[in-house]
């Protein structure tokens, strides 16, 4: 995932799929404590528009260390 911010260096980090199977194999996730896995990873559901077929809602917090 990227996010680009007028002014800004573009930020790039991963994103997960909530309950995604690549993610057991996954070199980075793995590395990620087990308590703060809820931090990269997003659930996709159905979507209700047709020219979709799943959407996930994922916040992004720029400046900030999130505390567990």
């Amino acid at each position: 995932m990227a996010v680009w911010v007028p002014g800004r260096r573009v930020f790039v980090t991963q994103l997960y799929v909530c309950d995604g199977a690549r993610n057991a194999d996954d070199f980075l996730f793995q590395r990620v404590p087990v308590e703060r896995r809820d931090l990269v990873l997003a659930s996709f559901l159905p979507s209700q528009r047709n020219d979709l077929d799943f959407v996930a809602e994922f916040d992004v917090v720029l400046d900030s260390t999130p505390s567990v």
